[in-house]
């Protein structure tokens, strides 16, 4: 998979720009400010139509001062030449090949991405909720019927805590959403149980690599309800908080509540992991990302490093850039990272928005 080139219009700090890569190492550098990660932004829209970054309003990548955006791309896909369009501004539209789409699930999974942040080490030590929006974005690009399965899930379970929070629930009434909770919840738990089986796989042979088998991880899968496959047992734990969820107002036990814990040599990496091993943890996991969607889908995905050359010592990032052969990698770095780069690939100035070959 690659992307052949990008237009883009009013996006971000971005006036108008067309910008041509190549199949191997795009290499953007600049000051800190001057929009290298929008770039990034900008590209990897187009695997879902929304930002990388959450709790933001789609109004807010529109350049200051304007009223819409545009992105466009061409990408090759299984030696095929696809066309993205995506339009906001009072609406949002995109398209594939100059026909609209009508809904924002028919493009997952289309073109497909890796992106590696500083930030990424969240995954590792931040809230529960950043790990299960790790697995359900990867799940619902990657796994047909996931994204809708998922959506079921959160229509219903909105449906139940508006009814916990009115405080007027009639009875019998909870028990037909819990009934769909479990019917919905339970796929999901299936699906991610035997996703981070893989995963784990993947990504602890990986690690072994990065810190020559000294050092071992591990992914778990910690379902909310242990026995998610168990309708009775499901039942009986939502019996056992109703009191505590009609007095919150919220439901408190699903899939909704799922976690994965990661083990560095048998210890909770979340609280025992030093700096060093928690990106050593998040480049396991990235790099795993991209080799499922290899032996998956016959390709690789297109490789966004944002700033993460400084992040790294000279042994891990030497192992990163080993990764990177064979695959189209659109990397930003600081001027002063440049040097650390020592690779051949197709450099980029940008400059308060504008980019120069």
């Amino acid at each position: 998979m690659l992307i052949k080139n990008l237009r883009i219009e009013n996006f971000r700090n971005f006036e108008f720009e067309n910008v041509e890569f190549c199949d191997g190492l795009n290499i953007f550098h600049g000051k800190n400010g001057q929009g290298k990660t929008n770039l990034l932004e900008a590209v990897n829209y187009f695997t879902n139509g929304k930002s990388c970054k959450s709790n933001l309003r789609e109004r807010d990548v529109i350049k200051f001062g304007q009223e819409r955006c545009s992105l466009a791309a061409e990408f090759l896909i299984k030696g095929e030449s696809v066309y993205e369009k995506i339009d906001l501004g009072t609406k949002k539209s995109i398209y594939i090949n100059g026909s609209p789409v009508e809904k924002l699930s028919d493009i997952l999974g289309l073109v497909n991405t890796v992106l590696f942040m500083p930030s990424d080490i969240e995954y590792v030590t931040g809230s529960p909720a950043l790990r299960r929006d790790y697995i359900d974005s990867f799940l619902s690009k990657n796994k047909p019927g996931y994204f809708k399965l998922l959506s079921s899930y959160i229509y219903v379970m909105k449906q139940k805590n508006n009814i916990l929070k009115s405080r007027q629930i009639a009875d019998g009434q909870l028990d037909i959403y819990n009934e769909k909770l479990f019917e919905y919840g339970s796929k999901i738990c299936e699906v991610r149980d035997k996703f981070i089986k893989v995963f784990d796989a993947y990504a602890s042979h990986i690690y072994g690599q990065i810190s020559e088998n000294k050092e071992k991880i591990s992914f778990i899968y910690k379902p909310c309800i242990e026995k998610y496959d168990s309708r009775e047992e499901f039942l009986k734990e939502i019996e056992s908080v109703m009191e505590k969820e009609i007095i919150s107002g919220t439901s408190i036990k699903g899939a909704h509540r799922d976690d994965m814990t990661i083990l560095i040599n048998g210890k909770n990496a979340r609280y025992f992991a030093s700096q060093g091993q928690l990106r050593s943890i998040v480049l396991a996991m990235k790099t795993a990302e991209s080799e499922i969607v290899n032996d998956t889908r016959g390709e690789y995905p297109i490789i966004l490093l944002d700033d993460v050359l400084s992040e790294l010592d000279t042994a891990r990032r030497e192992f990163l850039l080993s990764t990177l052969k064979d695959k189209q990698v659109i990397i930003t770095l600081t001027n002063a990272d440049v040097g650390k780069l020592n690779s051949h690939g197709k450099y980029f100035e940008i400059e308060n928005g504008r980019i120069k070959k």
